[in-house]
């Protein structure tokens, strides 16, 4: 008994692991050409990392918000 708890939450996070999410595979599709890891290769400064973020994109509205009005770029 003692085995199949050690083995079983081990099997759980191998599968949780290598399954991506939506957001992440539609990040892939559709934003990595210009933000490959969050950076930004048309505007180096501006990256998608927080701290280069605040405080304007500081909620998760600012967020939705950019990524339908990304602007120029």
């Amino acid at each position: 008994m003692v085995s199949m708890c050690l083995v079983l939450p081990a099997a759980g996070l191998n599968a949780a692991e290598k399954k991506d999410s939506n957001g992440a595979k539609l990040f892939q599709q559709k934003c990595a050409a210009c933000h490959p890891d969050g950076g930004n290769i048309i505007k180096p400064s501006m990256t998608l990392h927080k701290k280069d973020m605040m405080p304007t994109v500081s909620r998760r509205e600012d967020i939705i918000g950019k990524m339908r009005n990304p602007g120029p770029g």
